[in-house]
This record gives structure tokens, C-alpha cells and sequence, in this order.
């Protein structure tokens, strides 16, 4: 059966009965085995900041010991800062300075971080070309990928480009493109994907009867190849097939609904991958909503 999972806070946690605080990655490995997760996804990076405080050797050991108290829990996937943009113009700016420049940065610090902590994956959105156009858009990122990942040529960590909604000028949103982004990288065995349900089903790939996932499914392996698929986030979407807006909801409180969540965790094909949830934390009312998604995850792959 699929590893179910969700990404999970890196902020500060208490623990009680053992007299500790615990931050950093160390905490959503804590938070993860608490929700009695397969794997978990983190961010290694404040998500809406350029600037970055130091991955501390404290916190890098801090890690490895709780990953080696929760062996189970694996893989452990980082998804870099939503702030980086490797499909913008170069001339692009902000406060800091061009966008272009502090993506690049950043996305090398995120590598090196995932490197640091023994980590396999690091997602990452391909960004919005702004102008440029989709061609130029998305040669800017096969550039921007290659050139990240050339100082760690040696290292086990992959880059996984994540589909996008096709909102704006999204680059990403259609698998051609995709496609074509992990097809011209110099990188080829250190890039691969990472598909999101709602962001499919936003940019037209419906999901929701069996007919529709095994069109889907087909055109991801025509397109693109299901060996180069290494995560999937597991999203129901507020809003309709192919509006092209990015809402994420609960599984099976969306327009996806409840059977193409049980056609995709039972397909033999994704039997042993990482399905991590992005769904919001909490419902309406305040009530905690992970538990209640993966427990739904769960029996419908009738897995207890």
C-alpha cells in the first residue's frame, strides 16, 4: 500500500513528559510519528522568506537521532520556499535584489540542507514566467535546475519539479511541459516529478471515475513516464475541473471526490509511493484535520 503522510511543522515542540522542546526538522519527524504517518514532508527554509538562519549542527544531529528512533517513517521529503521563481526574467526584482538571482540561492541552499540531513527529495515549483512566455519560461528552469544541482553531482538527492494549477503565468501546469523540462536537463537522473491532485485537476486531468484516472494515469506515462513520478500530494480541490485555481480541501469535500482518491491509493502502480497530504490543518470549527485525512486515506486503501 501507498505511504500516506503530510507535511508537517518544523516549529517548536513540547514534550512534556520527556522534559524537552524540540525544533527544526527534528519536530516533524516527532509530529509525523505522533500522527502515525509513513512519511513526512517538511519545509527546511522559512516559506515566505529569502533570508534563512543556519541549519545548526545541533539540529542536524538532533534529526538523525530522531529519524533513527522512527525508522518507519520514511521517505522524508523537503518542499522548497514557495518564494522561488526559476522560470521569471532575469531582470525581475525585489527589496533584496533580482529574484532570479535569490531563487537560484535559495534553491542551492535547500539542496544543500536535504544533502546535510541525508534527505532523498526536494520538491520544488517550477515558478511563473511572467511575461516570457512558456518556452522561455521553462528553459529558464532546466538552466536554473542544472545549475543548482551541478555542486552536488555526487550527492543521493533529487530534485522533484511539481506540477502547478496553470494559474496566471504558471509554468508547469500541463505535462508537455513538464516533459519538457525533465527531458533537457543535463541532471537527467537527479530531476524528476511530483504531481499534485488538485493541481491536475485544476489544469483539465480529471481524476474522478475510473475511465478519466486511467486516461490521466496514461497520458502522465505517455507523456512524461511513471518511473520518473516519485510523490504524489494528495489534495481535493475546491474549485472545478480545469479552472486552472489552485484551492486545496479534504479529501472528499472537493470536486475530485472520494473515488478518485480510492481509484489512485489502490492502483498497484504507486503501491510503494509516498502520498503526502496538503490539505488544510484544520476544518471550520477548529477540529484537526490530518487525523481525520489519514484515517480516510487509509481505510480506503483498507489499510487500518
Amino acid at each position: 500500500m501507498p505511504r500516506f503522510g503530510a507535511h508537517l511543522s518544523v516549529a517548536p515542540l513540547d514534550l512534556p513528559d520527556q522534559r524537552r522542546t524540540v525544533s527544526g526538522p527534528a519536530a516533524a519527524l516527532l509530529r509525523a510519528g505522533q500522527l502515525k504517518c509513513d512519511c513526512v514532508q517538511l519545509f527546511l527554509r522559512p516559506n515566505r522568506q529569502w533570508t534563512a538562519p543556519e541549519l545548526s549542527p545541533e539540529q542536524v544531529a538532533a534529526f538523525a537521532a530522531e529519524k533513527t528512533a522512527a525508522g518507519a517513517i520514511h521517505p522524508v521529503v523537503a518542499h522548497a520556499a514557495y518564494l522561488i521563481n526559476l522560470a521569471g526574467p532575469p531582470e525581475a526584482r525585489v527589496a533584496r535584489g533580482r529574484v532570479a538571482d535569490l531563487s537560484l540561492a535559495a534553491l542551492k541552499d535547500e539542496l544543500a540542507r536535504a544533502v546535510a540531513l541525508g534527505l532523498p527529495y526536494v520538491v520544488v515549483h517550477a515558478g511563473n514566467h511572467l511575461g516570457l512566455g512558456e518556452e522561455a519560461g521553462w528553459r529558464r528552469v532546466v538552466a536554473a535546475l542544472d545549475e543548482a544541482l551541478d555542486p552536488h553531482r555526487d550527492a543521493s538527492v533529487t530534485l522533484l519539479v511539481e506540477n502547478t494549477a496553470g494559474q496566471g503565468t504558471a509554468v508547469g501546469w500541463r505535462l508537455e511541459q513538464l516533459a519538457l523540462i525533465l527531458d533537457h536537463v543535463a541532471h537527467r537522473a537527479r530531476v524528476g516529478l511530483c504531481l499534485d491532485t488538485c493541481h491536475l485537476f485544476a489544469a483539465g486531468y480529471d481524476l474522478r471515475t475510473p475511465e478519466a484516472y486511467q486516461s490521466t494515469i496514461a497520458e502522465i506515462d505517455r507523456r512524461i513516464g511513471l518511473d520518473r513520478l516519485h510523490v504524489w500530494h494528495l489534495n481535493d480541490s475546491l474549485r472545478e475541473l480545469a479552472g486552472r485555481i489552485d484551492r486545496h480541501t479534504h479529501i472528499g469535500c472537493g470536486a475530485i471526490g472520494i473515488e478518485g482518491f480510492r481509484l489512485l491509493v489502490n492502483d498497484p502502480r504507486f503501491a510503494a509511493h509516498p502520498m503526502i497530504l496538503e490539505t488544510p490543518k484544520e476544518n471550520d470549527a477548529g477540529r484537526p484535520m490530518d487525523p481525520v485525512n489519514l484515517r480516510l486515506l487509509r481505510r480506503l486503501a483498507g489499510k487500518k
